[in-house]
């Protein structure tokens, strides 16, 4: 399963939140040397610690993944594209 990710749009995240390019971040996403965070977006399923219902959080991956364990994050593409079109007004519905 693929993420959508702030970082560049070739790079994608893995379902434990790691990358496929080598970002160089450790777990808390500080990058090593390269001197980047890596971040993933995610959309915000309930109302809390993340956000508002239905918006886009930017968090490290080890914050998606214990939102996505938590269930109040859903980081895939699909979820994102949504999230950010109902910001937008471009959802469709």
């Amino acid at each position: 399963m693929r993420y959508a990710m702030n970082e560049d749009a070739d790079s994608q995240a893995n379902e434990d939140g790691s990358t496929d390019a080598d970002s160089g971040a450790d777990e808390d996403g500080k990058g090593k040397g390269k001197g980047k965070r890596v971040t993933v977006k995610a959309r915000v399923l309930f109302t809390g610690i993340y956000g508002m219902v239905n918006t886009v959080a930017t968090v490290s991956p080890a914050t998606l993944k214990a939102g996505v364990a938590a269930g109040e994050l859903d980081p895939h593409k699909d979820a994102v594209a949504y999230a950010e079109a109902l910001a937008t007004g471009q959802a469709a519905g």
